[in-house]
């Protein structure tokens, strides 16, 4: 990192498919942290997404229910705060295709769109159709989506 005297704490799991941990209420925290410490600054949550291993299926779907529940509850926790009358004025995903991370190459697989790497086509993952339909509905399902419900095209 650049820096010699830097510790990384063990986290709690569970963990995404880089080893990082899913923690929620983390950021949840901080935006209630920085609302309190700068009560009239709008804020933005400008990068937040995960890298799971996604699994392509016969049609070409990718069923990737964890990083759906990560989507869920990473927003599900910015609506805690914005109930909380913090203000949370955007929320930007990490991001919408598969792409190049410096340290790791076209490994890690961030996106909701997944890019074929022969044909550079691009694909929605059920992470895409669940967004969108977030997108499109203006609000968050009450419950958090099982790794396992296959989100259908709506």
């Amino acid at each position: 990192m650049g820096a010699e005297n830097v510790e990384f704490l063990e986290q709690d799991p569970p963990y995404t498919a880089m080893g990082w941990n899913i923690a929620p209420d983390g950021l949840a925290e901080v935006l209630g942290s920085i609302a309190e410490e700068f009560p009239r600054l709008p804020l933005y949550v400008s990068e937040n997404g995960a890298a799971f291993e996604d699994r392509v299926l016969l049609d070409g779907s990718v069923p990737d229910g964890d990083r759906i529940g990560y989507i869920w509850s990473h927003l599900a926790a910015v609506q805690d705060c914005l109930d909380s009358g913090v203000d949370v004025r955007g929320y930007y995903l990490w991001t919408w295709i598969d792409n190049f991370e410096w340290g790791h190459g076209y490994g890690p697989k961030f996106g909701i769109m997944r890019v074929d790497e022969e044909t550079l086509d691009r694909h929605p993952k059920d992470s895409y159709l669940f967004y969108r339909s977030v997108c499109r509905a203006r609000s968050l399902p009450t419950e958090a989506c099982s790794p396992q419900v296959r989100v259908v095209d709506a």
